[in-house]
């Protein structure tokens, strides 16, 4: 059996995302919303880092909202070069203004110490059963997560993106659930 390498799971999935058409994403995307507010609320989780989404990423928008309308504590990554990723806290959407690569980035006013932190949503390509990420190729999250070590790392990708593994290597992080439409998949 031939195995793909990232790079082609990568682009083998982004195409299938660019491909998928936008309302199916838009609904996958609000019910994964709800599933992660679901596991949010039922684990009691105070303090969540999540991402704002780019290019046919799972929407977090309604999240974000929902998020800081309950009063918890919510943060957003801040890229620089390097790639090196903060997380700072915002209490409002209007927050956000585009940063690197175009992403919406939270300002640089309230950092949210990485031992702090009690739940992260992750973004990524290609998720796999097994709690390995393909992210974009720019390490941003491998070099961020072992530095919260207490915090819970969740990715959030669409259903036709998780699978049975995908490669890891030492220095990938790896993660504890994904949500998916579908629900929520515990990783062994």
């Amino acid at each position: 059996m031939c195995q793909l390498t990232k790079d082609e799971l990568r682009e083998k999935y982004l195409t299938r995302r660019r491909e998928t058409p936008a309302e199916h994403l838009a609904l996958w995307s609000a019910r994964m919303e709800r599933n992660a507010l679901a596991f949010i609320e039922e684990k009691g989780y105070d303090t969540v880092m999540l991402y704002a989404a780019f290019r046919g990423e799972p929407e977090t928008v309604g999240l974000i909202r929902r998020l800081l309308h309950e009063g918890r504590r919510v943060a957003l990554p801040k890229c620089y070069k390097g790639g090196r990723m903060e997380a700072f806290t915002i209490t409002d959407i209007e927050q956000l203004t585009p940063g690197a690569f175009g992403i919406l980035e939270p300002p640089e006013e309230c950092l949210l110490p990485q031992k702090e932190q009690s739940l992260i949503l992750v973004p990524g390509c290609v998720f796999g059963k097994n709690g390995g990420r393909i992210g974009y190729g720019g390490g941003f999250y491998d070099r961020y997560l072992p530095g919260c070590e207490a915090a819970v790392r969740v990715g959030l990708c669409y259903s036709f993106a998780l699978l049975e593994m995908v490669p890891r290597e030492a220095f990938d992080a790896k993660m504890d659930h994904v949500i998916t439409e579908n629900g929520v998949v515990n990783i062994l």
